[in-house]
């Protein structure tokens, strides 16, 4: 398992990072320890707070380090612009171990961890944009069109459940056949994926 490292310039945070109390993960203060590691051995989480220097972030994203950020006062603004710069997982530092480690589990095999808030305002920009085309229908069901319907609308999945009528886990099913035929990893992506769609 990758090794954790909590990067943080502020004492008083380790406290409210619940994951900083756990065996595997060391707490560092300084910048240019960070760097003696190699980046596919560790993950650093950083704690955000006005005395982290951005750039620091950024030489660490730029050295290629998984980074998830935690903050105390999560915006879908913040998220957003940070994940335009590379980092890997963005939440509140106030979050449990359990959520946490979901967190990390995800980067772990190479996917970004993404709120509900921040899947839900990237879904609205990428549905936006003016739809290029609807040959993608041909390959899905009546149930799979009406669920990613409500996919692209940015609903979750216990939403798109009391929309359609349906248990969550049918939604799941619906949701993980559609990942399937269109070869994609996450819901962003099928977004993505039927938004740029080619005939």
């Amino acid at each position: 398992m990758t090794h954790l490292l909590l990067y943080t310039t502020d004492e008083n945070s380790i406290n409210n990072t619940s994951v900083a109390k756990s065996q595997d993960c060391d707490v560092i203060f300084d910048f240019e320890e960070a760097l003696s590691y190699v980046p596919s051995e560790v993950m650093i989480l950083v704690v955000l707070n006005p005395l982290i220097d951005k750039e620091s972030i950024q030489a660490l994203i730029a050295r290629e380090y998984p980074i998830i950020l935690l903050s105390n006062l999560p915006t879908t603004e913040e998220a957003l612009a940070w994940f335009a710069l590379g980092v890997k997982g963005y939440l509140n530092l106030y979050a449990s171990e359990e959520r946490i480690r979901q967190a990390i589990d995800v980067v772990e095999s190479g996917n970004i961890w993404l709120g509900q808030n921040v899947m839900q305002a990237l879904i609205t920009q990428a549905t936006s944009q003016p739809q290029v085309s609807e040959g993608w229908k041909e390959l899905v069901t009546e149930r799979e069109d009406e669920t990613l319907k409500l996919v692209m609308q940015g609903l979750s999945n216990m939403e798109i459940a009391e929309a359609m009528h349906i248990s969550e886990r049918t939604v799941k099913a619906h949701i993980s056949h559609l990942l399937e035929k269109f070869s994609v990893k996450d819901r962003l992506a099928l977004v993505l994926c039927i938004q740029n769609w080619q005939t």
